[in-house]
């Protein structure tokens, strides 16, 4: 039986609105900052700005060490004339602008404090963006934050995903071995890191589109879920996810994968998860006898 569960934090835990890529929103960030704060940028400061946060942006070039908000923002401020002392208050702009209007996901709270209630030990493991210092980075799971354990990212681990050293670092951190951690995420990096590392990969895919991300085993019935997590298998019930409509008798009497069309929705080597309380049920599910998941569950595969 798993022990943790590992959870990325954006469109994971946090839903954000702002696109995933910054890079169309370098100027209008810095145009919020000069109006706030009374500064005057000419064209070329903008596009001193852009330059270094674009040598930063991770979308465009990926790394596997994490760089300080310290480093990236005395280069951009050198480059605009802005005195150093400013650091903070453009830091907390900069980022700022970015987080608006992002907000928990609805069934997150509920999941990690049933986690937690069931003694379930938990952790985060999120890349941060350009550097983004803990007190923000953090401040979007705050609601939630006294269930999580380990709230980590990649500034407190020094390195960022896919490569595998911040998941090892945590696990050490954590005392639970690799092989007993779910690390649970929604982009390839994520699974790339928990299968590479030896944890059990498993991809939240809110959008209901195809994913071949790839994760620990491939799954050819919906029991199988079951017994990998608790060991013991569940009484099937209908199952509906969006498009990916599985009509009772196909969910109740289906063979193989094909039958079910996993392979052809889910990638050959997918585990995709679109609702957090299977992850829940993976784990709690041992304790209830029978093992039964209801419809009324919102058990989405």
């Amino acid at each position: 039986m798993f022990k943790a569960v590992i959870f990325d934090i954006g469109q994971t835990l946090v839903d954000y609105r702002k696109p995933m890529n910054w890079s169309e929103l370098y100027r209008p960030a810095f145009e919020h900052i000069a109006e706030k704060y009374g500064y005057t940028f000419s064209e070329s400061h903008y596009q001193n700005a852009g330059n270094v946060l674009a040598q930063y942006n991770t979308r465009i070039h990926p790394r596997d060490h994490e760089v300080s908000s310290t480093e990236i923002f005395t280069e951009i401020l050198n480059g605009m004339n802005i005195a150093l002392q400013d650091m903070e208050r453009v830091k907390e702009s900069f980022y700022t602008y970015f987080r608006q209007d992002c907000s928990l996901f609805p069934d997150v709270e509920q999941t990690l404090k049933a986690l937690s209630v069931e003694g379930i030990r938990s952790g985060t493991l999120s890349d941060v963006a350009y550097g983004m210092d803990n007190v923000y980075a953090l401040e979007d799971i705050a609601p939630v934050i006294k269930y999580i354990e380990y709230p980590f990212t990649s500034n407190d681990t020094g390195y960022r995903k896919s490569c595998t050293k911040g998941l090892e670092i945590l696990s050490d951190r954590m005392q639970v071995k690799l092989s007993d951690i779910v690390f649970v995420g929604d982009e390839e990096k994520d699974m790339a890191c928990a299968r590479n590392a030896g944890a059990y990969a498993v991809l939240i895919n809110r959008e209901g589109v195809l994913k071949d991300y790839g994760s620990a085993k491939v799954y050819r019935k919906y029991r199988h879920v079951m017994v990998s997590f608790c060991g013991r298998e569940y009484k099937e019930s209908p199952v509906q996810a969006g498009r990916f409509c599985l009509p009772p008798a196909a969910a109740a009497g289906a063979e193989s994968a094909d039958d079910l069309g996993f392979q052809r929705h889910f990638g050959k080597d997918a585990v995709q998860i679109f609702h957090y309380y299977i992850v829940v049920f993976h784990f709690v599910a041992v304790n209830r006898d029978p093992c039964v998941l209801t419809y009324a569950d919102s058990i989405h595969l």
